[in-house]
Formats: structure tokens, C-alpha cells, sequence
């Protein structure tokens, strides 16, 4: 949009056949608009890539700290459940002890179902099944048994990292798609830059050149056309 700003006008007033040196500019504004459109054009492209960058990282970053607290849960879970089953074999626990340790398990599942709301169907499954799985058996029985809830605990702790596998492989297919997205930007705003400085040095060398004939002409004891040296800066119209 800079270049179109900074150019437009001139372009429509020269397809309107409206007179442009009614209008002179000096070298100076010349030059100064030029370095706008290049320094604007560098600024939109760095806001851009900056917002682009901070908008990825910032989801990945907070997916990741997602993770980590599901992460977190699953180790107290499992410690708690090795607690419980060491506890029961040195001293049998009441019933009321019992449905307390139910209690603190099934609220660590109920919080890791809140955070698995973005982690996909599977791992809501697994929740659900682990949760069935403590409210139909007791917490501590034969061997057997107890393999099983330890089963059902590293299950969970599986569909998760399988998850945050995933999400981690969303996010390098995003960095590789944003990296393409700066090259384009910066790519563009290369041609920018060599546009906005050629235009600059045609317009400072075409009436240079076009003085540089007439006074050859002059020399030649032509006539010096002043109407044919084409330019809308004040310093070559005085000179």
C-alpha cells in the first residue's frame, strides 16, 4: 500500500492528461518520499512478521504449559494410587479412607478432562474409561488388579504425550509455513525498494540527460529548447 500512496497520484493525474508542472517538487521531497516508502515498507514488513512469529509461539507456548500441568496431574495420580497400595498393604484402610482416596483421584481425572477439551476425542475416551474403570473396582486388591489401575494410569499418560506429539508437529509445519510467508514479505519488499529508488534515479537523470542535449545543440549553434527538458523539480527548472 506504500508504494501506491507514495505513486498513485501522479499516476492517475498523468492518465487524467491533467498538467504536472503546475505542481513542482524539489529534490528534497523527492528524496523524502522515498525514504518513507522504504522505511514503511520495512516497518509493515517487521510488524507483520513479528505478529505472525508472537501469534504461533504464544499458542504453542500455552498448549505447552497445558500439557505440563496434564503431565503434572498424571504423576500425582500414579503416586497417589502407589501410595494407596503401599499404605493398604502395611495397615488396612476403612471405607471412609477408601472413598476419600476415590475422591482425590476421580478430582485430578475431572481436571484433566477440563484440559483435555483441546487434546481430541481419544484422550477424552481414555478419561472416561479410567474414571469407570476406579468408580467399578476397588483402589487396592491382588496383584492382578492392581496392575490393571496402573495400566489404565500409563494409558493416559501415553494418549497425552501422543497428543502433545502432534501439536508439536503442528507447530513446526506453522514455523515452516511462516518462514515461506517472511521470505514472500521480504522478497517484496525488495522490489519495493528497487522500485522506489529507480524511479527516483529516472527522474533526477532523464532532464539531466535532456540538458546535457539541448546544450549540445546550443553548442552546435542549434537552438536551446528549454520545453523540451521534461522535469518537475524546482532545482532543475531554475538551472
Amino acid at each position: 500500500a506504500t508504494p501506491v500512496l507514495a505513486f498513485a497520484s501522479g499516476t492517475l493525474e498523468r492518465l487524467a492528461g491533467q498538467d504536472r508542472e503546475a505542481r513542482p517538487r524539489t529534490l528534497v521531497n523527492a528524496v523524502e518520499i522515498t525514504a518513507a516508502v522504504i522505511l514503511l515498507g520495512w516497518l509493515s514488513a517487521a510488524l507483520v512478521q513479528n505478529y505472525i512469529g508472537e501469534r504461533v509461539e504464544r499458542d504453542q507456548v500455552a498448549a505447552q504449559r497445558v500439557w505440563i500441568e496434564a503431565g503434572e496431574l498424571l504423576t500425582t495420580l500414579h503416586g497417589y494410587y502407589i501410595a494407596t497400595h503401599v499404605e493398604e498393604r502395611l495397615v488396612p484402610m476403612t471405607a471412609a479412607e477408601h472413598a476419600g482416596v476415590r475422591k482425590r483421584h476421580l478430582a485430578i481425572l475431572d481436571r484433566l478432562g477440563v484440559l483435555s477439551r483441546r487434546g481430541g476425542p481419544e484422550i477424552a475416551e481414555q478419561i472416561e474409561k479410567t474414571r469407570r474403570f476406579i468408580l467399578s473396582e476397588p483402589l487396592t486388591a491382588a496383584p492382578g488388579h492392581s496392575g490393571e489401575i496402573e495400566g489404565q494410569i500409563l494409558a493416559l499418560r501415553v494418549a497425552f504425550e501422543a497428543r502433545n506429539k502432534l501439536l508439536w508437529a503442528d507447530h513446526t509445519q506453522k514455523r515452516r509455513r511462516m518462514h515461506t510467508v517472511n521470505l514472500l514479505m521480504n522478497q517484496m519488499l525488495l522490489v519495493i525498494l528497487l522500485v522506489a529508488t529507480s524511479n527516483l534515479l529516472f527522474r533526477i537523470a532523464r532532464p539531466l540527460r535532456q540538458i546535457r542535449s539541448e546544450v549540445a545543440r546550443l553548442r552546435s549553434d542549434g537552438p536551446f529548447d528549454p520545453t523540451r527538458i521534461n522535469s518537475r523539480f524546482v532545482e532543475l527548472q531554475t538551472l
